[in-house]
Order: structure tokens, then sequence, then C-alpha cells
């Protein structure tokens, strides 16, 4: 499992590459965010090919929160229904902005990283 990264201005989008995010490949994950994500960074995740994720896919992405939580923030967008049911059913939906689309999550982070910017 991988994660391509893309800079879109204000943004960093992270997105899945494969279908599964679990025990098998949350550990590899972790490593590429350790290099690529930065505190500061306005990260959107692009979870669309993603269909399965079990307890450690939902550790990685926790993980990815707290790294940007401080300074920057992060938004899911593209989240299957068997892994948002994942989400309600570990209440991480009420943790994760879960967006519908990339527009928004880039667009929702875009005005959050001005408005930190000219505080």
């Amino acid at each position: 499992m991988s994660l391509h990264f893309e800079d879109h201005g204000l943004v960093l989008i992270a997105r899945a590459r494969d279908a599964e995010i679990g025990a098998d490949n949350a550990p590899d994950l972790r490593l590429q965010m350790m290099k690529h994500v930065q505190p500061e960074h306005y990260l959107a995740v692009d979870l669309s090919p993603v269909t399965f994720m079990d307890s450690s896919g939902l550790s990685f992405l926790v993980a990815l929160l707290k790294r940007v939580r401080d300074i920057g923030a992060c938004r899911v967008f593209g989240v299957q229904p068997r892994v948002l049911e994942l989400f309600r059913l570990t209440r991480l939906d009420k943790v994760f902005t879960i967006d519908p689309n990339e527009e928004t999550a880039v667009a929702m982070l875009e005005e959050s990283a001005r408005r930190s910017k000219s505080a």
C-alpha cells in the first residue's frame, strides 16, 4: 500500500492507492506519512479506493490527524460506505471531518489555512 502526495496550493493531498488499509500495510503508511506530512500541513486524505479498513487503518488515520492537529488540519473525503460505517461504529466520524468530495475538502482547508496565516 502506498500513498501518493500532491501539493495543491495551501493543501497537501494524500491519495490512498489500494483497496485496503490494515495491519499488513499500516506500518508502511506511517513511514510514508512521517516523510511527507509536516505539522503545519493542511491535509486532505483521499480514501476513495479504500473498501476495507481495520483498526490498524483507523490508527494510521488518527496518527495523521495528530501530526497536523496543533498547527495544520486534516479532512478526509471519498469515504466508501463500508469504511464510513466503521467510522460511525467507532465514533471517529465525530473526530474526523468527512467531506463528500475533494473540492469541498480542499476549499475548506484552503479557507482554514488563509485564516490561520492572516491571524
